[in-house]
């Protein structure tokens, strides 16, 4: 199938739109009530015996600007505002990212003995990362009539895209090896619905300083999987023929009398084939440049007709060509979490938390430090402090409160963006209904403090069945007969 420049707008409006909605995720990895923490180690267990429930998690992140570095209040004015992109690129450093996720997912698991917990989910899942040089952002802020930029070549085409929307049933366990060690394990069948992606792009930009025509030189290949019919006929979406396949390992290591525990994990290795509805644009020679001179103003009273004439345009100038694809593949978003929580005693934690990922063949990492606070069986408490997308100013919380049988949670890595949204680079928020049963003292596994062994519960139940037995062969007064006086 081949996809017209209209098709390929269309199609990344549809990813930008829905996309704008889990990068990494803080605060619900030490939450220990909530059992879709699997999804962040497969080793985690959480308190119950047997869960089930559904959650619904969103996130988006820059590492370049915030939306108040894009204008300043005009003579302290609440309504004439001055536009400060110069500002904005300033804030930026040389390589800056966009990245959003969603994920709605269906999740349960259950304990088969003291050792081995069975866990499984089933998500729909979106993914977007856009990495993009400083480059690009002065060239669409400033312009290229820029005093700064006239007669500089901008590198603006170091441009890494990368969308996907797709299906995750996975099935997974974990296991006690001792009482210091547990392991864990997910395998993944992923069902593709949707991708595109740079598969590469260069691309530099030069403005004549007397006559402002660009010189433009590029080397671009776009892939994309995306059938704009499946919006007409949904049925078709499970008609695709996008297949591939996942894993998450982890393990946790209690250290001082348990008192420590640490954990690692590694997870979404995996990749997906795209076989349905797949093509490409690309540059039919390598490193193509011409000279662009600019619009005409006529055409833009006609949409349609604007939009015919920048298809003709671009295809022409970038000497580019669309065709079908047989098959391509494109890889998931390695994550890594490595973890520590110091429990001073059964109600109160300290921890620290790593994450990393690694994205458009970038390395990119988050830090925290947390609090950890349970009351009993009811209420599972965390606040913390992050360094997330080159800002420190991020304060998580997490709350899960079992209201036997049911149990809600909801967890944050930013609440600075409710007091102030214009400031904050980072969104995120996911919330979750579950059935929790057998949340009370685990008396059958021999690393619990709560354990009761086989001889001591066959004891138990020996003595309360003879405390039983004698209290119903124990002799009973006689009843006592009235006595009867005759005058």
């Amino acid at each position: 199938m081949i996809i017209r420049l209209k098709s390929l707008v269309i199609s990344t409006l549809f990813c930008f739109s829905t996309f704008v909605v889990f990068a990494q995720e803080i605060t619900l990895h030490n939450m220990e009530f909530v059992g879709q923490r699997h999804a962040l180690n497969p080793a985690l267990n959480p308190t119950s015996r047997i869960y089930f429930g559904v959650s619904f998690g969103t996130h988006l992140a820059s590492t370049g600007f915030v939306p108040t570095d894009l204008y300043r209040n005009a003579d302290g004015s609440d309504t004439s505002i001055i536009l400060t992109p110069r500002l904005a690129t300033n804030k930026m450093t040389r390589n800056n990212a966009i990245r959003s996720d969603a994920a709605l997912d269906m999740s349960f698991g259950f304990r088969v003995n003291p050792k081995l917990f069975i866990h499984g989910s089933m998500s729909a899942k979106e993914y977007f990362r856009f990495n993009y040089p400083k480059e690009l952002f002065e060239f669409l802020f400033v312009g290229n009539a820029d005093d700064e930029l006239l007669g500089k070549s901008l590198d603006i085409g170091n441009i890494a895209v990368n969308g996907s929307a797709y299906l995750d049933f996975s099935a997974g366990a974990a296991y006690q090896i001792n009482c210091k060690l547990s392991v864990g394990a997910r395998i993944k069948y992923l069902y593709g619905v949707a991708n595109f992606h740079t598969h590469k792009a260069s691309l530099s930009i030069k403005t004549d300083p007397e006559y402002y025509q660009m010189s433009i030189t590029n080397d671009f290949e776009f892939r994309n999987s995306f059938d704009t019919a499946m919006f007409n006929n949904p049925g078709n979406l499970m008609n695709l023929n996008n297949r591939g396949y996942g894993l998450d390992i982890g393990a946790t290591y209690k250290l001082m009398n348990d008192r420590l525990i640490t954990s690692a994990s590694l997870i979404d290795i995996g990749s997906i084939s795209w076989k349905s509805n797949t093509s490409r644009i690309y540059n039919q020679s390598e490193n193509r440049s011409f000279t662009f001179n600019g619009f005409n103003r006529d055409g833009f009273d006609n949409s349609d007709q604007f939009f015919e004439d920048l298809e003709d345009t671009l295809m022409r100038a970038f000497d580019l060509n669309e065709e079908s694809m047989n098959e391509y593949r494109t890889f998931l978003t390695p994550r890594m979490y490595l973890s520590g929580s110091y429990w001073f005693n059964n109600y109160v934690a300290l921890g620290a938390l790593m994450y990393g990922e690694i994205a458009n063949q970038r390395l990119r990492t988050a830090w925290s430090v947390n609090t950890q606070v349970k009351m009993g069986r009811i209420l599972n408490l965390q606040a913390n402090m992050s360094l997330l997308n080159k800002n420190i100013s991020n304060f998580g919380f997490g709350f899960a409160v079992n209201l036997m049988p049911l149990q809600f949670f909801v967890v944050s890595d930013n609440l600075s963006v409710l007091l102030n949204p214009l400031q904050s680079n980072t969104v995120h928020v996911r919330f979750g209904l579950n059935t929790a049963l057998g949340t009370g003292k685990d008396k059958k596994n021999p690393c619990s403090p709560h354990y009761i062994s086989p001889e001591d519960r066959l004891i138990k139940k020996q003595e309360k069945k003879s405390k039983k037995q004698k209290k119903e062969s124990a002799p009973t007064e006689p009843e006592k007969t009235p006595t009867t006086v005759t005058f």
